[in-house]
């Protein structure tokens, strides 16, 4: 039946030009899609078969960070360790406008934020705007604890945002203060409200707002007052991501761990507490995935966050240049032979997950975005 859905998903997008995918626990829905894009969506298809290093397709998911620091200093983030080779700042819109002109007629969602609090970027809106000219789904997350502008908030809800993701692990400011070190919780709640009073101010659908708790050993217990807050400011959905205890790969910290296995990203051994892994784990990102840095440094994925295996940069490159570059084969040939030769794949948070996706449960709290009433057109 799963097979059957997604060859009538795959029909519905080359056909009619309708492109639908989950991500998140969250469903979108692209209408009209270009035909380049539905040419280019299959020739990656086709590649995925093949297995080639070097591609003749472009990306179809980008991830873009607009600032490579942060407010806050959450332990272990990279965003504010000083052994990466990125320096810090905002991503200037000259290098994201180059790198959005050659691969946005190809691709078909942008993730606008990485390592780092992208609302610090004074060009967010702007960024925004100027991706949804390229037909694509754009979605970012803030800790938002820098949104205290009303001007600014407004262009960000006018810019045509998809979906606005806020970080509050815990509805209350003791629980929240444990992990989000500098964080004000008071000041969150008093953005969350902000927001979605804008949306009603303004009349418009989006972006949806989608509150996100990540649920560990010392927050589980709270889900419960998580989701009447929740109902309370108002927000469109409410998401609970599961937590990757051990980032470095080492023995993973047991007080992350809930105890509700319902909300475990792996499954850990019952003596060592060690993370079980997986005899095969098999990743495709390096195909279909791209990400820019602040400093203008394209990297197969994120998790490459000291950027140690560049494959170009779009400041004085090509997309195309970057993408077929003997540096990207390479990666790519090593990739898919072995890929824990590179330490971020080895310790990908991705891999070992007994969970479909890193998001174990959501809610909606308003029935208007709620999928399976078919009313999830706010991602058009």
């Amino acid at each position: 039946m799963i097979y059957w859905k997604k060859i009538k998903r795959t029909v519905r997008f080359l056909f009619f030009g309708e492109f639908r995918f989950e991500l998140g626990k969250i469903k979108y829905r692209l209408k009209n899609v270009p035909l380049q894009k539905r040419i280019n969506y299959l020739i990656v298809k086709l590649n995925k078969t093949f297995n080639k290093t070097v591609i003749p397709s472009y990306p179809i998911y980008l991830r873009v960070n607009p600032f490579f620091g942060c407010n806050l200093h959450c332990p272990k983030c990279p965003a504010h360790q000083g052994e990466n080779r990125i320096n810090r700042g905002a991503l200037p819109f000259k290098t994201y406008k180059k790198f959005i002109d050659e691969t946005g007629d190809y691709s078909l969602l942008l993730s606008l934020w990485s390592w780092g609090e992208p609302f610090l970027n004074e060009n967010l809106p702007e960024m925004i705007e100027y991706a949804k000219t390229k037909k694509m789904i754009v979605k970012t997350s803030t800790n938002g604890n820098v949104l205290n502008d009303e001007a600014f908030n407004k262009k960000i809800i006018l810019s045509g945002l998809d979906e606005l993701i806020i970080a509050l692990d815990g509805p209350s400011s003791e629980t929240y203060n444990i992990y989000r070190k500098g964080g004000e919780f008071n000041k969150i709640i008093k953005v969350i409200e902000t927001f979605v009073e804008l949306k009603k101010k303004l009349k418009v659908e989006k972006p949806l707002i989608n509150l996100r708790m990540v649920v560990t050993g010392y927050n589980e217990t709270e889900i419960p007052e998580m989701k009447k807050l929740a109902k309370k400011v108002g927000v469109d959905v409410l998401t609970f991501k599961t937590v990757n205890p051990n980032t470095d790969g080492g023995v993973p910290n047991e007080s992350l761990i809930p105890k509700d296995e319902r909300y475990r990203r792996y499954s850990y051994d019952p003596v060592t507490q060690e993370k079980i892994e997986p005899e095969k784990y098999s990743c495709y990102s390096p195909f279909v995935r791209a990400t820019l840095y602040n400093d203008g440094t394209v990297v197969s994925c994120e998790h490459d966050y000291k950027a140690d295996f560049p494959f170009g940069n779009i400041k004085n490159q090509s997309f195309k240049e970057i993408w077929s570059s003997e540096a990207a084969t390479q990666f790519r040939k090593h990739h898919r032979e072995n890929n824990d030769v590179f330490y971020f794949c080895k310790n990908c948070p991705f891999k070992g997950r007994v969970t479909e996706g890193c998001v174990a449960e959501r809610m909606d709290i308003k029935k208007s975005v709620n999928p399976s009433d078919k009313q999830d057109s706010w991602a058009q």
